[in-house]
């Protein structure tokens, strides 16, 4: 399964946030991708496989 971001996107978005806001940043980049339902449907999947499945927690 592809994971349905780029790191290489999300990341300096991220990274370019002050300090201060940092948390704020992250949550609202987290909350981006959860609001898109063709990128909160593979993240779900994988996160339930992880909750439900040892071996795919790993």
């Amino acid at each position: 399964m592809r994971l349905p971001i780029d790191p290489a996107v999300l990341l300096p978005r991220i990274m370019a946030a002050p300090r201060e806001r940092l948390g704020e940043t992250m949550a609202r980049t987290f909350l981006d991708v959860w609001q898109d339902p063709d990128r909160r449907a593979p993240l779900l999947a994988m996160l339930r496989s992880a909750m439900t499945n040892e071996r795919a927690a790993r």
